[in-house]
């Protein structure tokens, strides 16, 4: 039994980092403007589009917690924003403003699973694909996915590691 309880610790912990690792190499790097690098940018991060999914009931804790993330790792060059605030006269300099990371969750996967077991009903299983892109706001120009998950919270924290590593 304690062997049982060792490996099955083992395999939880390594599903927790294999989904996180995930994350991380879905990040398409090429995709991330290579003048983000240079420090002249302040990069404006809009809160994560939850609207179509059944997780709008906790965006705001999301939310929450994608603020705190981008507060702490990127300190003085991103700001964390509702969408609807980017067109405020505080963000109008486009030459310090220049890119948005921003979101949009509009794919919907659907998997059904079917159990050997005769006794348990077949399950439909509904979960939500956001994307990550960045906007050019000099250019108006929506540029190519950065990445995509149906855990939208640690695609985010990936993609705020990603531009990290451009800037150091």
């Amino acid at each position: 039994m304690k062997h049982f309880k060792i490996i099955l610790t083992s395999i939880v912990v390594l599903l927790l980092f294999s989904c996180k690792a995930m994350n991380k190499a879905a990040v398409t790097e090429g995709n991330i403007p290579s003048d983000i690098g240079n420090r002249k940018y302040k990069i404006l991060v809009t809160e994560i589009d939850f609207n179509n999914t059944i997780s709008k009931n906790n965006a705001k804790a999301q939310n929450n917690l994608a603020k705190d993330y981008v507060e702490k790792k990127m300190k003085d060059f991103a700001e964390f924003i509702p969408e609807m605030e980017m067109g405020k006269e505080k963000y109008e300099d486009r030459n310090v403003y220049r890119y948005a990371l921003m979101s949009e969750t509009n794919t919907k996967l659907e998997k059904t699973y079917t159990y050997s077991n005769s006794s348990r009903p077949t399950e439909k299983v509904t979960s939500w694909v956001t994307t990550f892109y960045f906007y050019d706001r000099l250019d108006g120009k929506k540029l190519a996915a950065v990445g995509a998950s149906t855990t939208a919270f640690w695609m985010l924290k990936a993609i705020v590691d990603k531009i990290n590593a451009a800037r150091s």
